[in-house]
């Protein structure tokens, strides 16, 4: 059955407008009725296209990414795919590049395709992709950009005309190579665009002329071969950092603030066979609206003694209680009531309306013990009697304690024994109880405690006291008793130069030996000898003299301290691809610091082996500049650490491969670290 206008789709979802109707696809503007909302609702009978539909729409409803349009439910009809959506917001690419007057800086292209590579970042992580990325379902939002038909994008037609892919990473990147294209040209994604360089004016970014170059698989005019680009992490590596598309401001880009219409009504679509196509199933649709949800009224009953006597009827068969309230309630209720029960309410929620009239004398005679004044609903009892405010839960306590003292006693009335565990115990002694009990005959608790306690002050105090008072024996000091300070020889002290003593054990020796000579010069024989001895003490004295060093002692230089390894690669803020700089066959890759850091190693991290390359600092744009301070071979892990043969302080470092020294004849960048 094929669904038309004003059908209801799942008892739910009301068609409301149709948007795109292929063989194998349907989509509809519709209405949901139970959270009053209009939606995108894709009807998918492509036999080939249902698995992708299936898993992208699976991911995509669990994972409620901002990049994509929400998906907000996957059914099935059979083998009929149903796929409800959000409407898509903001405003495509398409529609915004027609409008000539609208502003798109290269900040601004920046910033959408960094955004559009984390949204296939997204799919990538569950082997999904987005198989249409071009300016038809990309689209501006207040928030950043919006991938619309996601779900469906297996069935939609690839603008980039790839001709053929190992993966789907390769696909991704033609894909936005293409998208930057026409971005760069201010030309909407169409079947027919020719891909040339000449299109690009030259005045663009150098990396953005490299993507296009690389991704479409460019020739420049001078006839060297183009190295296509592998990965995804390459050409993010291109690109560099980029803001935030919301947080642009008028000159870059004017972001939409009404949404437009779907990108699903201008995309190309791909032809299917009708053998591929499946029958769409007779449950699928409902014609009609909703049914309304409505209460039917009783119908009023216009004799009310007929009515009088079915009710009496079947409250005798329900029992007494019932009947005790009937009786209290016409006590309560006026004649008049009972009798103006024939007035005819006209509305699916009519239900008879009664109004008591008041008496002329103003006399209401309102029993507040029954009913109270605000209208409180009253309780009936099984006697038939109103119950009062409190009273029902009074009862209900009541009842409950009953029967928790019928569960501890037998059926004569005695009570159940209790267990063991549960018999009650003898409070434990009071602490006055404890300093009291007798421990060691005669004494108590309390005075064991007191004479321990005395006992442990009065050994500490002994240990203090010998302390303070024990005098150091060191063979240096002398201490008087009346004399607090003591006394010490500065000469005799156990440490100092043995040159000093002997100096001193010397001039000891020459007094005596003065001595000696005045009495020898009393007896007058001995007199010869003496001279001899101090002329040689003399002579060994001045020797000691001339050994005194008085020049000055060589020294060196003290090293320089060694500088900590740095483990914290620096930030880069800029990085650009290089293909023939300065007329030098060959690749550079330029990177930017943030500010000038003390660099001394850096780590490159490649797809291939083999080759050679150098490092310059201070370097631009050519290998001619600057100062270089490395030439390395890359590792065959594909990591390679290189370390400068000196500390550079510099904010400019170029890293060069001539093309005789390619890596594997090709240069696939993932990472490079500055430290």
């Amino acid at each position: 059955m094929k669904p038309q206008l004003g059908d209801t789709i799942s008892n739910r979802y009301v068609l409301v407008s149709p948007l795109r109707e292929e063989t194998g696809l349907q989509v509809w503007k519709a209405s949901d009725h139970v959270l009053a909302r209009d939606c995108q609702l894709f009807i998918v009978n492509n036999r080939k296209a249902l698995q992708d539909v299936n898993a992208t729409a699976s991911m995509l409803a669990i994972s409620h990414d901002a990049h994509f349009t929400q998906v907000l439910q996957l059914q099935h009809v059979g083998e009929v795919a149903l796929v409800i959506t959000q409407l898509d917001a903001g405003m495509s690419l398409s529609e915004y590049l027609t409008q000539s007057s609208k502003p798109l800086s290269f900040t601004a292209i920046r910033s959408i395709l960094g955004e559009v590579v984390e949204a296939l970042h997204v799919l990538q992580k569950d082997n999904l992709t987005h198989f249409s990325i071009s300016t038809d379902t990309v689209r501006l939002t207040r928030n950043g950009i919006e991938i619309a038909d996601a779900p469906v994008s297996i069935m939609l037609a690839d603008t980039s005309r790839v001709q053929s892919v190992e993966n789907q990473e390769q696909l991704a990147i033609r894909q936005v190579a293409s998208l930057l294209y026409s971005l760069l040209t201010r030309t909407p994604s169409t079947l027919s665009t020719n891909y040339h360089l000449d299109a690009i004016s030259p005045n663009v970014p150098m990396e953005f002329r490299v993507i296009c170059k690389r991704g479409l698989d460019l020739k420049e005019k001078d006839g060297f071969p183009t190295v296509p680009m592998a990965t995804i992490a390459e050409l993010e590596a291109l690109l560099g950092d980029y803001e935030p598309l919301a947080k642009l401001n008028g000159p870059d880009i004017a972001l939409p603030s009404a949404d437009s219409e779907c990108s699903i009504v201008n995309v190309p679509l791909l032809q299917i066979l009708e053998q591929d196509a499946i029958a769409l199933p007779d449950t699928l649709a409902e014609t009609g609206s909703i049914p309304e949800m409505t209460f039917e009224a009783p119908e009023p009953h216009t004799d009310f003694s007929d009515s009088k006597e079915a009710l009496a009827k079947g409250m005798a068969a329900t029992g007494g209680a019932v009947k005790s309230l009937w009786n209290n309630s016409r006590e309560l209720l006026s004649e008049e009531d009972l009798d103006g029960s024939s007035e005819d309410v006209d509305s699916p929620f009519s239900f008879p309306i009664r109004v008591s009239t008041p008496s002329p004398q103003g006399d209401y005679h309102t029993d507040d013990s029954q009913l109270e004044k605000t209208g409180r609903i009253p309780v009936i009892g099984p006697d038939g009697r109103v119950i009062e405010p409190g009273e029902e839960s009074a009862r209900a306590l009541k009842a409950e304690q009953e029967a928790i003292d019928a569960a501890y006693q037998n059926e004569n009335g005695t009570p159940v024994a209790v267990p063991p565990s549960f018999a009650p115990k003898a409070s434990s002694s009071s602490p006055a109880e404890v300093a009291n009990a007798k421990l060691f005959g005669k004494l108590t608790t309390k005075v064991v405690a007191i004479v321990v306690a005395f006992i442990v002050v009065a050994v500490a105090l002994g240990f203090a006291i010998h302390g303070l008072t024990k005098k150091p024996d060191d063979g240096i000091t002398n201490t008087n008793s009346n004399n607090p300070w003591p006394e010490m020889n500065l000469d005799d002290v156990p440490f100092g130069d043995n040159g000093d003593s002997g100096n001193g054990s010397s001039s000891a020796s020459d007094a005596n030996s003065d001595s000696n000579d005045a009495n020898s010069s009393d007896n007058g024989s001995s007199d010869s000898s003496k001279p001899k001895k101090t002329t040689k003490k003399s002579h060994s004295a001045k020797k000691d003299v001339d050994k005194v060093v008085t020049s000055d002692k060589k020294v060196r230089k003290v090293p320089e301290p060694k500088m900590p390894e740095n483990t914290t690669p620096y930030e880069i803020d800029n990085r650009q691809f290089l293909s023939n700089p300065d007329g030098q066959q060959g690749y550079g890759y330029y990177l930017h610091l943030s500010q000038p850091q003390k660099a001394y190693r850096m780590v490159i991290k490649i797809r291939s082996s083999g080759g050679q390359g150098y490092i310059r600092v201070n370097a631009k744009s050519s290998p001619n500049q600057g100062e270089q301070v490395a030439q390395f071979e890359f590792d065959a892990s594909g990591t390679t650490e290189i370390k400068f043969n000196k500390a550079v302080e510099t904010q400019d470092i170029l890293l060069w491969v001539p093309f005789d020294s390619l890596p594997g004849n090709q240069l696939y960048i993932d990472s490079v670290q500055i430290f």
